[in-house]
């Protein structure tokens, strides 16, 4: 593999050339190439990478190349949308195709600058034509599955099997009013879309780790008062005053599927640990969470195990 780059400013790779045979790339097809960029405290500017695959052969005892395989996108796109050419293809080299070469941009600025377990560096860049995408899928991903089959539900229209249930009138600012989990009729179709990349939808936002509790909250860590004005016994799930910690055990999915936590033994019904958790969609870690979704979000509770392993992949 090489790497020949285009640059505005002081660019250049410290390995320019990697080989393998190709029974390594198969064990392991990944390759590092560390990029230097060296930018005055003002400066701005692209550095423009086009990675390609060499194949070689031997003729006569003698390692030839003859195939060069580019690896970036070669489609050429006019500003109508309508693909004009693509460069490996044809003859001639279409106008504006280096548009599409992978394209980092490089700057000054510091990264870890105000979080103490992050070593301080400055100066870096991003490839700004890459799409950071989170794909989920049951054949690479089996260890959370269970997570993936929430998500596919919330995307799904109906109320069902989503909770809370969404109904007209219900007012979400006060979560501690649990909208009853009988089904009255009213219920409506949630309105879930919001980080669907395969239906084209709008990308979630990223909420920094100490805000992320304006979600939790409105579903976990708080009073929560169920089947309030309905016939059945009113049920109440209070934080002692002299015991916080309590809190961390009070949440949505205990009162909407008491059936998959272990019999509750409190005088107050709530269940007590187990092998499920809470899990959420979008994620707490998202803008588009439920404290902003006006009921739009859903809740399920699935293996903890598999919800803590989906937890450290979108992390990571």
């Amino acid at each position: 593999m090489e790497a020949e780059a285009l640059e505005d400013g002081d660019c250049e790779e410290s390995e320019p050339d990697k080989k393998k045979d190709i029974t390594n790339w198969i064990s392991s097809p990944y390759q590092t190439f560390n990029v230097r960029a060296t930018i005055d405290t003002s400066s701005v500017f692209l550095c423009r990478i086009m990675p390609y695959v060499v194949l070689y052969d031997k003729i006569r005892g003698v390692e030839v190349e003859w195939l060069t395989l580019p690896l970036w996108s070669q489609k050429v796109i006019a500003a109508d949308g309508k693909t004009v050419g693509v460069f490996r293809k044809g003859s001639g080299q279409p106008s504006g195709w280096s548009r599409f070469i992978p394209n980092f941009r490089c700057d000054n600025r510091v990264f870890g600058a105000g979080d103490s377990n992050i070593e301080d560096r400055r100066g870096g860049c991003i490839n700004t034509r890459a799409k950071r995408v989170f794909v989920m899928s049951y054949s690479r991903n089996p260890e959370f599955k269970e997570v993936i089959d929430h998500i596919r539900d919330a995307f799904t229209p109906g109320f069902m099997p989503t909770y809370p249930p969404y109904r007209p009138g219900t007012n979400w600012d006060t979560p501690s009013q649990v909208p009853t989990r009988k089904t009255l009729g009213t219920e409506q179709e949630k309105k879930i879309t919001v980080g669907n990349w395969a239906a084209k939808s709008a990308p979630l936002t990223k909420l920094a780790t100490k805000a992320q509790d304006v979600n939790r909250m409105r579903f976990s860590k708080i009073e929560m008062f169920m089947d309030v004005g309905t016939t059945n016994e009113e049920m109440r799930w209070l934080i002692p005053a002299n015991n916080d910690r309590h809190k961390i055990y009070i949440n949505y999915c205990k009162y909407y599927q008491p059936d998959k936590y272990p019999p509750f033994f409190r005088a107050d019904k709530l269940p007590m640990g187990g092998s499920n958790s809470c899990d959420e969609y979008p994620f707490a870690s998202s803008k588009e969470g439920a404290g902003t979704a006006q009921g739009n979000y859903s809740l399920r509770a699935l293996n903890k195990i598999q919800n803590s392993s989906h937890g450290g992949k979108m992390g990571a």
